[in-house]
């Protein structure tokens, strides 16, 4: 091939081509700025009601049915809605096409919020609306399900978790994983761990020990619920 003949015939041209391409290569390399999540514009926006107590079923019917039809009808450019109900609150996001001006959309949800609240169940607070970033989409969501407690015993239960460790700078899990070994007819703990760093939690909540107190608080959590 002509190129092959031309590098036989100017080795060094190739050579000092060669270094070039490699110094430049790495000059770039350690000066390119790293962004792990680019920023990313996607038409899209959530709003959350809140309202304690209420079942989903309620939330969905009294709630997002409502905001879903007022807002197809006063805001512009959307493409599609989606929306889910859980006890307690409820998530709505509205989905914009491509080039929609996202800024001025959000103000149109949120005053069409705002005025849904007169005809909204008595006491709700305005909803939270939160403009979609790809950046602070979560990577990792840890669920709790029990056949016992609901959906907001489990809530108070992880909220209890965490301000004991907290305090006593654990980990939630390694609370709990405390919690059953203070109790003298458990002899040890089935835990399940999938990195190395989970397992040096578990095994260093071996030696971690609740105080009388955050035992009492945790015993009395288990002592209502039950009740």
């Amino acid at each position: 091939m002509w190129i092959v003949r031309l590098a036989l015939r100017r080795t060094y041209t190739f050579i000092v081509l060669a270094m070039l391409i490699a110094v430049v290569g790495v000059l770039s390399t350690q000066r390119m700025s790293t962004d792990i999540f680019p920023e990313a514009d996607v038409p899209v926006v959530s709003i959350v009601w809140v309202y304690s107590g209420m079942p989903s079923e309620e939330i969905e019917s009294r709630i997002i049915l409502v905001n879903e039809r007022v807002l197809t009808a006063s805001v512009n450019d959307i493409e599609h809605i989606e929306s889910q109900s859980y006890t307690g609150y409820g998530v709505i996001r509205v989905y914009f096409h491509p080039g929609a001006k996202v800024a001025e959309a959000e103000v149109q949800v949120a005053g069409t919020c705002q005025t849904l609240l007169k005809i909204m169940p008595p006491g709700i607070t305005p909803p939270f609306i939160v403009r979609y970033s790809a950046t602070s989409v979560p990577i990792m969501q840890i669920e709790m399900s029990s056949d016992t407690l609901t959906d907001q015993q489990i809530f108070d239960y992880m909220s209890l978790l965490r301000g004991i460790g907290k305090r006593r700078g654990h980990a939630p899990g390694e609370v709990a994983v405390a919690w059953v070994l203070h109790n003298p007819a458990v002899t040890g703990a089935i835990v399940g761990a999938r990195r190395p760093g989970q397992v040096r939690g578990v095994v260093g909540a071996g030696g971690f020990r609740l105080s009388p107190r955050e035992v009492t608080e945790i015993d009395a959590f288990f002592a209502k619920a039950a009740a």
